[in-house]
């Protein structure tokens, strides 16, 4: 299975930038797998997709305003899904969110 990574640095804000990647994902067949959340300076997406949908979905981003770079390309006719992943970088103005995390062990 191939491994699509695009990369995207946005000043949109951070919770609708990442509800908008979701969503153009879902809308052209794709899942989402997986997401880490990096304080507010990043986000990453793992997702699942059909190969022919990603010309679909690089379009889509980029009507949006999300401008995605593409780090780690692949073939787009063929059958069958791949595994992709999201870099979602933030710009912006905010300190960095701290939270405390508990001591395990």
């Amino acid at each position: 299975m191939d491994i699509f990574r695009i990369e995207i640095i946005t000043a949109q804000e951070r919770n609708s930038a990442i509800t908008t990647v979701k969503d153009v994902i879902v809308s052209v067949g794709g899942w989402i797998v997986s997401h880490q959340l990096f304080s507010n300076t990043s986000a990453s997406i793992n997702f699942e997709v059909a190969y022919r949908a990603v010309d679909s979905m690089i379009d889509k981003l980029e009507r949006l305003d999300l401008h995605p770079t593409i780090i780690n390309d692949c073939d787009r006719d063929k059958d069958g899904e791949l595994m992709g992943g999201v870099a979602l970088i933030f710009i912006h103005d905010e300190p960095e969110m701290k939270r405390d995390v508990p001591p395990f062990g």
